[in-house]
C-alpha cells in the first residue's frame, strides 16, 4: 500500500500539520515520512524484519521500546491499525473503532474523506488519505520521487 495524505497532530505538547507518505507491505515492513512546509522530509520512520529506525531532525531512535513510550503504542498495532486489523465496532455516527491497550482507533470511511485517528489521553494523531494504491508485494522503501504512480 502506498498512500500520500494529510497529518494532523495534537500530542502532548507537540502540534503539526503537513503533509505524509506511507508505503506499507504488510505485516512487518514500513516506511514513513512526514514533509515540512517546504518539502524536506522531517520525521521519517523504517520498520522491516528487525530493523527500526525513526529519524526527527537531528534525533535517531533505534528502539520500537522508545517509540510505544512516547506514543503509548506498539509498532505493530500502528501498523495492524492502518490496515484495520482487528477488532472492528460500528459507532452511532457510522465510524468504525478499534479499541487498543491504550488508546483507540477511529476509522472514518466514507465518499468525501477517508481518515484513520489515533486518539489516548496523550492526544491525537490523524492521517487523511488523499491518494491511495495497492500493490500486493511490491518492495517497499525510499523513493526519489513523492509522486505516487
Amino acid at each position: 500500500m502506498e498512500v500520500m495524505g494529510e497529518l494532523d497532530i495534537s500530542w502532548k505538547d507537540l502540534r503539526y500539520s503537513g503533509e505524509i507518505s506511507l508505503k506499507l507491505d504488510y505485516p512487518e515492513t514500513l516506511f514513513i515520512e512526514v514533509y515540512g512546509p517546504f518539502g524536506s522530509t522531517i520525521v521519517s520512520i523504517e520498520k522491516d524484519k528487525g530493523r527500526f529506525v525513526m529519524n526527527a531532525g537531528n534525533d535517531v531512535l533505534n528502539d520500537e521500546k522508545r517509540f510505544r513510550d512516547i506514543f503509548k503504542m506498539k509498532i505493530e498495532d500502528f501498523i495492524n491499525d492502518i490496515t484495520m486489523r482487528g477488532e472492528r465496532k460500528r459507532e452511532s455516527d457510522g465510524t468504525f473503532s478499534i479499541q487498543r491497550e491504550d488508546y483507540r482507533t477511529i476509522y472514518h470511511l466514507n465518499d468525501s474523506e477517508n481518515k484513520i485517528c489515533w486518539v489516548s489521553p496523550e492526544g491525537t494523531i490523524c492521517i487523511t488519505f488523499l491518494e491511495i494504491n495497492f500493490d500486493k508485494g511490491q518492495p517497499v522503501g525510499k523513493s526519489s520521487n513523492k509522486n505516487m504512480q
